[in-house]
């Protein structure tokens, strides 16, 4: 994960010990990569485990024709974002 010079201390600040590594960015000398652990690497599938749990329970309440709506809405909703932050 890349991560802007002045994010380093905040990230390295909020983490749990043995999640993540700071290692330097070798494209960059100025910047900064994070690593995960075997800890955070297993931290992160638990969190996305959850999430993919939380997502199931909602999406269930759907039937295929509402969820394949909501799939385009979300999607649009992301190309707008994701247009905004390059803007």
């Amino acid at each position: 994960m890349r991560t802007h010079p002045r994010a380093t201390r905040p990230t390295a600040d909020r983490e749990p010990p043995g999640v993540g590594l700071l290692v330097a960015d070798p494209e960059d000398r100025r910047g900064v990569l994070v690593e995960l652990t075997a800890k955070g690497t297993r931290a992160y599938h638990a969190a996305a485990g959850a999430e993919a749990a939380k997502e199931a329970l909602i999406t269930s309440a759907l039937n295929e024709r509402e969820r394949a709506e909501l799939n385009t809405l979300l999607r649009r909703l992301m190309i707008e974002f994701e247009r905004r932050e390059d803007a």
